[in-house]
């Protein structure tokens, strides 16, 4: 029997066309939810007791199923391969004839997994300030989308769920290399290739950027934080800015999240599948499958994102505002040497 319970509208490729995003309320059994929520929990009480007794690296890859542990969040790959209840949720998602009929418009007929992954925040409080984020506002890679699940009752917000700005997906400028939008970590594009000194810019170069603060405050008043029940599931294209909102409840939540690509979109192929994965049943194993045939339908919601977004007048104006003020930080004479350093260290 079917884990999930949604009978509703399925208008959902016109809201994701708007807004980049999209929350289901009730999309599954809540029973079926607390028993898959059951079986990550003692995933990651299992895995988080290990690497409290033998503290190391943030990032572990010498365990079968990845593992990330950090002050702020708890993260396990492949829950899939892992928990029965879990597989059979994801399963069926894709089964249901809205998500069937969502993806054929989003995508096409074929779209690959690169990751599905359990994560628990830790309650640590990471608020930022009013409109930055713990992990910066950014895009991803075109053609990337994302889902996710919920196995808690978060807040409407604070929970440190994902946040998107609405409607960016249609702009082409990205918040953390082309502009300045927050009072630190403002990256500088390029040519930094692992020397910190040269990856972001100074705090005193931020007042000068009237344009980039202007973007700021636009989007502060559009963004949302993505927040559900449990049962619950939310979807959102990678390339809308998005990142991850603070918790600020000193709570412990969980959210799953699959991320996946259109199969004829330049694949993020960074993360190597387990031996297991071979074991995996239904449209997981079959997503799962690397070597898919590429989509042809030249209708998609991605293929209209990839031929027509472009940016606006004021994120295109203030890209500039920034690479003026990139051109002043590489004139100082110890940012031009440390920077010809690395350009001919690698060659560039």
């Amino acid at each position: 029997m079917s884990t999930v319970c949604y009978d509703g509208p399925s208008n959902f490729i016109d809201i994701v066309e708007k807004d980049g995003y999209f929350l289901i309320k009730n999309f599954f059994k809540r029973e079926a939810v607390e028993k898959a929520r059951a079986e990550l929990k003692v995933i990651l009480d299992k895995d988080e007791a290990r690497r409290k007794k033998n503290p190391g690296p943030h990032v572990d890859s010498s365990v079968e199923y990845r593992s990330i542990y950090t002050k702020l969040m708890h993260t396990i790959w492949f829950p899939s391969l892992q928990s029965p209840t879990y597989l059979n949720l994801t399963n069926d998602m894709f089964s249901s004839a809205v998500m069937k009929d969502f993806i054929r418009g989003l995508a096409g007929d074929n779209f690959r997994m690169r990751v599905d992954l359990i994560r628990r925040s830790s309650g640590d409080n990471d608020w930022v300030d009013d409109f930055q984020l713990p992990h910066v506002w950014h895009r991803d890679t075109l053609g990337e989308f994302t889902f996710g699940i919920f196995f808690d009752d978060m807040p409407e917000s604070g929970g440190g769920g994902t946040a998107v700005i609405p409607g960016t997906h249609w702009d082409t400028r990205d918040p953390r290399w082309d502009l300045m939008l927050g009072p630190e970590k403002n990256m500088t594009r390029k040519h930094h290739l692992g020397n910190r000194d040269l990856l972001t810019m100074p705090a005193d170069y931020v007042a000068d950027a009237k344009l980039n603060q202007r973007v700021a405050k636009k989007a502060n008043k559009k963004k949302v934080e993505i927040s559900g029940q449990m049962g619950d599931i939310y979807f959102f294209l990678n390339d809308t800015w998005h990142g991850r909102a603070p918790n600020i409840t000193d709570k412990r939540w969980m959210i799953s999240r699959i991320g996946c690509f259109g199969t004829e979109f330049p694949f993020k192929d960074d993360i190597p599948l387990p031996a297991s994965i071979k074991n995996l049943t239904g449209p997981m194993s079959e997503h799962f499958n690397r070597h898919q045939t590429p989509n042809t339908q030249t209708d998609t919601l991605l293929r209209r994102m990839a031929y027509k977004r472009k940016s606006n007048l004021l994120t295109r104006m203030a890209a500039r505002e920034k690479d003026k003020l990139l051109t002043r930080f590489y004139s100082q004479p110890d940012i031009a040497a440390a920077r010809e350093a690395v350009l001919n260290a690698h060659n560039v």
